[in-house]
């Protein structure tokens, strides 16, 4: 059972060097995902807030005289409102990544042990509602105190 330690040795230089590799690759891969998102949300971000001030530009005089489409409202809105948006790409990639990782080792922990990976699949889902009933009661108690 036993190797030479030897061969022992050789092998587990080269799998310490190719775990070093893949740590290396993995934060590459990592940086570039986050940076093509975050370029791809900045552009995002900047079409929308052109939209929105051509659609501000188009609005009847009369219409900048009421108090919710004052100036400092509309800079805010011009500003905050897209700028979500971007957050919401972020967090939407970051979701998606993590709902791929999750299919794919489900789906190699079926081919190679599929009793418990029910179990545990069964386990994730009442996880998931239990996140998303918590989720209902935080947003229902918001409601409520407006």
């Amino acid at each position: 059972v036993f190797a030479d330690p030897r061969t022992a040795e050789e092998n587990s230089r080269l799998w310490s060097l190719l775990f070093v590799a893949l740590a290396g690759v993995s934060g590459v891969a990592g940086f570039l995902r986050t940076f093509c998102f975050s370029v791809s949300g900045e552009a995002l971000t900047a079409r929308l807030r052109g939209m929105s001030f051509k659609a501000i530009m188009r609005q009847n005089i009369g219409w900048f005289d009421l108090e919710q489409n004052s100036t400092g409202a509309l800079t805010t809105r011009l500003s905050h409102d897209a700028s979500q948006v971007q957050g919401v790409s972020l967090c939407t990639s970051s979701m998606c990544i993590n709902l791929l990782e999750i299919v794919l080792s489900y789906s190699k922990h079926l081919r190679y042990d599929a009793h418990n990976s029910l179990i545990t699949l069964v386990h994730a889902i009442f996880i998931l509602h239990v996140y998303m009933l918590f989720r209902l009661l935080v947003l229902v108690s918001e409601l409520s105190l407006r």
